[in-house]
């Protein structure tokens, strides 16, 4: 069906009804390398205003480019040894 403002098509298959994962707060966040090396709190992120990119971490003990980032979990964001 196309209505004004949305298009209906009937499927055989569901949505997926999952809820999107809960938002994380990464002001203050532990920051841990690949070897468990603690690497300080997250203070900021500088993102590229164009693409979106982190360009770096602003850490309690120093910068960390952007390019280092592995993942962000619930207890640490982790970053590659340096």
């Amino acid at each position: 069906m196309i209505g004004p403002d949305a298009v209906l098509v009937r499927s055989g298959t569901a949505l997926d009804t999952a809820p999107p994962p809960a938002p994380v707060e990464i002001l203050g966040i532990r920051v841990l390398t690949e070897d468990g090396d603690e690497r300080g709190t997250v203070r900021d992120i500088a993102f590229d205003p164009v693409t979106g990119r982190v360009e770096k971490l602003c850490t309690a003990l120093g910068d960390i480019p952007g390019d280092r980032l592995v993942g962000l979990g619930d207890y640490a964001l982790v970053v590659r040894t340096g």
